[in-house]
């Protein structure tokens, strides 16, 4: 089956090579060689395969930025969540509790190991002033 187009250069009727070329082809074969060895085609050709590109580049670049732009507050709100769940009201305040009882034991630890030191150095001084005494009367 052959199909008959017309050239849109030089307006005049060429075959298609085939039934699913006849989709593509635009000029006859004469036509066609003489734009495609056209440096300008080509140049034209690349500048559109180029634009292709940068354009599903930006496309990329965009649809990351939006990726990017969600991060901190995706992060907040896991934050939030996780915050919510372990730190509450109850759990500060038995912290808080905790906290207090270690400190006041500490301190209490602290003021018995002042007095017995005290009561020792009132005890060694007691000694040598004894001792003094007796080397005073020989």
């Amino acid at each position: 089956m052959t199909v008959q187009k017309e050239c849109q250069m030089c307006k005049t009727l060429f075959v298609a090579r085939s039934a699913k070329s006849a989709r593509w082809q635009k000029h006859c074969l004469d036509c066609y060689l003489k734009v495609k060895n056209n440096k300008s085609f080509q140049l034209k050709r690349f500048e559109e395969f180029e634009e292709t590109k940068l354009k599903a580049i930006k496309i990329h670049v965009a649809k990351l930025q939006q990726e990017v732009d969600s991060i901190p507050s995706i992060i907040k709100g896991e934050l939030n969540n996780s915050l919510n769940t372990l730190v509450d009201a109850d759990f500060l305040k038995m912290t808080k509790e905790e906290l207090y009882k270690d400190m006041f034991a500490l301190w209490n630890k602290k003021q018995e190991e002042d007095k017995q030191f005290k009561e020792k150095m009132q005890r060694q001084l007691l000694t040598l002033n004894n001792k003094i005494l007796e080397l005073m009367k020989k």
